[in-house]
């Protein structure tokens, strides 16, 4: 089968822009677009399957599911691999569609997004892509793969904001990014809330500070009957030793403000291992601890809002044997395993990279080419922490009620409205006084991400804990929102209604595409969107209600400031407003009026 393959051989994006709310085409926010396939020739579908075989890449398997299940439009094309990218990207998308324009060649698409910049890129990846099999190049596929992932991770909303932001949606509770990292708001105006990661605008900072000093926390913990591990800082290796002497062997040298492991050296029973370990401790943090290591296994327990939420048992990284793959076999089968994720292979595989040898085992001399009998356990680390290769086993529902209470108290104790404690025990089936059991931390911003799955099944709902403590059953964040649907000229509505409002609320916001207003204060600068003038809105907190005054060709150009709205005022319908491109017609402005109406029909029926 020949292919067309000429310079000009292509798709071309003849302009796109984002639609962030409810719009012509769909309630998520969506990438519009229109596509040239003029000089765009493919029938050489064999040949561009060979091409992505022979990547052998995650990226060339969501090229090929796309474009073999697509209808034969390039167009569907474009949106099918798009979606799929961004999906692959961990940026979980469903929605594309197209329609005709005017103009023969021309298809306008629509493409959902979760984040606009990883959306656009995976546009920008896709054409590419699509334009390179139609002219047999032979582009670095796993080079531009690899670049897109890393883009697609880092403007994802983290895997510590997530589940909350999810559980905030599922409850109707709308949100808003504050910064290309974690901090979000939750709820609009007056009754918004932030959270960043695991904290929330609850968090006090004093207790935060608190946490982070091991030391300090200990103590406040024992002098409320909160059994802690016997030791105390040190400033100096010859004091680490004398503690060390005074606990007994073994102890636990470990950083006084350091997390995640760093720094932490477990099961020392010399003062050679003390001074080693004292420097590697120093290297983290100016204060380090000596305690006695005590017995049993690592358990964290997450409080939320003076409630337990959840805990897991963390498991150091082990293998069980099969009585067929060597050990070295069945340590890469783990690295596979897809509750580690990319970021979390094990230590053992990147020793692996680097110098081609493989580390020895914790507790295990045997060659890594021996084979393990069948269910034999083979310990590969000491190291509980996900990046060490552990594990976690859900027991939030063995937890004694004892230890719960505990472990509250431990969490007010502190200060946190959100806690992850760490705590040694044998058997949280048991009470503390029938077993060895000490709270080792207390740490805020704990990582919500080691109660759900993929690292722990099954999932518990800590996301839906977080916002239920933040707004209880029945808030929804939501202020009082009336939008005015008309001409440009129409404006002098909207502002009589915003005083009206203002009879019954303190601080009425008024948004249009020609500013923001609180209370006739201006709020930013006129930027011609009344998207981001009701942005504005949604931030302040004093906005107790807000009134949007807004045209169809607001509604085509960006899509809707709000998903559902209290009051809808209709001024008379004008003639097809000026300035609309991508081929409107009287159908956009018909599916613009409904896409207003449907919201006003979302509304929270007043009881």
């Amino acid at each position: 089968m020949s292919v067309t393959a000429t310079p000009s051989n292509g798709l071309e994006i003849r302009f796109l822009r984002a639609l962030h709310g409810p719009n012509i085409w769909s309630m998520r926010p969506v990438l519009e677009m229109q596509v040239d396939a003029c000089n765009f020739v493919f029938d050489g579908w064999d040949a561009a399957d060979e091409l992505l075989c022979s990547q052998g890449i995650a990226g060339t398997r969501v090229i090929r599911e796309a474009l073999a299940h697509a209808e034969a439009m390039p167009a569907v094309w474009l949106g099918a691999v798009a979606v799929k990218l961004q999906t692959a990207g961990q940026t979980p998308v469903a929605f594309h569609a197209w329609r005709p324009a005017t103009t023969p060649h021309i298809v306008r698409l629509a493409v959902e997004f979760e984040e606009e910049i990883s959306g656009k890129a995976a546009i920008d990846f896709a054409t590419r892509w699509i334009n390179a099999l139609a002219r047999h190049e032979r582009p670095d596929l796993a080079r531009e793969w690899e670049t897109f992932c890393d883009l697609a991770y880092d403007a994802r909303i983290g895997n510590s904001t997530g589940p909350t932001v999810e559980a905030a949606s599922a409850r109707g509770i709308p949100f808003l990014r504050l910064d290309s990292e974690s901090l979000v708001q939750l709820g609009h105006g007056c009754r918004q809330r932030r959270i960043r990661r695991a904290a929330t605008d609850r968090t006090s900072f004093i207790a935060n500070d608190i946490s982070t000093d091991k030391q300090l926390t200990k103590t406040l913990l024992a002098e409320t009957g909160i059994p802690v591990p016997r030791g105390r800082a040190v400033s100096t290796a010859q004091d680490a030793c004398l503690v060390a002497r005074q606990v007994g062997w073994p102890v636990v040298v470990k950083p006084q403000d350091a997390d995640y492991g760093n720094g932490v050296t477990m099961r020392i029973t010399s003062e050679d291992e003390v001074r080693r370990a004292y420097a590697l401790a120093r290297q983290w943090s100016e204060g380090v601890l000596v305690e006695q290591h005590v017995a049993g296994h690592l358990f964290r327990l997450l409080v939320v809002g003076g409630r337990l939420v959840a805990a897991v048992r963390r498991e150091p990284w082990f293998v069980v044997g099969d009585g067929e793959h060597t050990l070295l076999e069945l340590i890469e089968i783990a690295n596979h395993d897809p509750r580690r994720g990319a970021e979390c292979v094990s230590p053992f595989q990147s020793k692996l990279r680097e110098t081609g040898e493989m580390p020895v085992l914790t507790d295990d001399t045997r060659p890594h080419h021996s084979v393990p009998d069948p269910g034999e356990t083979v310990l590969l680390r000491h190291d509980v922490y996900l990046k060490c290769g552990g594990m976690h086993l859900d027991q939030t529902d063995s937890v004694h009620p004892e230890i719960a209470a505990m472990a509250m108290d431990a969490t007010s104790i502190v200060g946190l409205d959100i806690a992850g404690l760490d705590v040694i025990a044998l058997d949280l089936t048991k009470s503390p006084q029938e077993q060895d059991f000490v709270v080792l931390e207390v740490n805020s911003e704990p990582s919500i991400a080691l109660h759900l799955e993929p690292l722990c099944t099954p999932s518990r709902p800590v996301g839906a804990a977080i916002v239920d403590a933040l707004f209880p059953v029945p808030e929804a964040g939501r202020i009082p929102v009336i939008a005015v649907l008309g001409k440009a000229g129409d404006f002098p509505v909207a502002r009589q209604v915003a005083m009206q409002q203002q009879a019954k609320l303190r601080h009425v916001g008024l948004a249009s595409r020609d500013g923001a207003w609180l209370n006739d204060r201006p709020l930013g600068v006129p930027c011609q969107s009344v998207g981001k003038h009701t942005r504005r809105l949604w931030c302040h907190p004093r906005t107790e209600g807000v009134v949007i005054h807004l045209t169809l060709e607001d509604v085509l150009l960006e899509g809707l400031p709000f998903d559902r709205c209290d009051e809808l005022i209709e001024c008379p319908a004008d003639s097809p407003p000026p300035g609309v491109t991508m081929d409107a017609c009287p159908e956009d402005l018909r599916l613009a009026r409904d896409c207003v109406r449907a919201a006003w029909m979302r509304r929270t029926p007043t009881p």
